[in-house]
C-alpha cells in the first residue's frame, strides 16, 4: 500500500452526517457532469438507508476525496459493484490502483462478478482507468421528448 494513503468505507450514519458538508462540496462538482434525477438529497438518503456506501480517502491524514458504490443485479442475473460517484482532490494512478484493490476485495465479499463505472467524461476516465484493466463498455444515447 502507498505510504500515508488510506481509504475508509463509512458505514456509520452518524459519520455520514458529521462529514456531509465536506462531501457536498465535491458532490456538487460531480453532479455538474450528471443528468437524470441525481441530487444531494437523494444521494444522502441512499447513503443513510444503506442503499449506497460512501468511501473516503485520506492522503497524509488530509481528506483527499470520496466515491460511492452500489451493488446491483445487471442483465442475466450477474451482480455488479457500481462506482456511482467519485471526487478527487488530485488522485494519481497509484491511488486509483489502491482503491481498486479495496473494491476488488469488497466486490468478492459481496459476490459481484464485475466492477462498473459510468461517466459522461469517458475519454478522461479511459486514460486513467485503462491502465487498471477497465475497458470502455457501452455508450448511451439520450434524446429529449419533443413537443408536438
Amino acid at each position: 500500500m502507498m505510504d500515508n494513503f488510506q481509504i475508509l468505507p463509512i458505514y456509520n450514519t452518524k459519520a455520514i452526517i458529521r462529514n456531509w458538508k465536506m462531501i457536498c462540496e465535491g458532490m456538487e462538482k460531480v453532479l455538474v457532469h450528471t443528468y437524470q434525477d441525481a441530487n444531494l438529497e437523494k444521494i444522502f438518503n441512499e447513503l443513510m438507508a444503506g442503499e449506497a456506501l460512501l468511501w473516503v480517502w485520506f492522503v497524509n491524514g488530509q481528506y483527499g476525496g470520496f466515491f460511492t458504490t452500489k451493488v446491483e443485479e445487471v442483465p442475466f442475473g450477474e451482480r455488479s459493484l457500481w462506482v456511482v460517484h467519485m471526487f478527487s482532490k488530485g488522485a494519481n494512478l497509484d491511488m486509483f490502483s489502491e482503491g481498486l484493490k479495496m473494491l476488488d476485495k469488497y466486490g468478492r465479499f459481496m459476490k459481484c462478478k464485475t466492477i462498473r463505472f459510468y461517466t459522461q467524461r469517458d475519454e478522461a476516465f479511459e486514460r486513467k482507468l485503462g491502465p487498471l484493466g477497465f475497458k470502455r463498455g457501452y455508450q448511451e444515447f439520450i434524446r429529449e421528448v419533443k413537443d408536438g
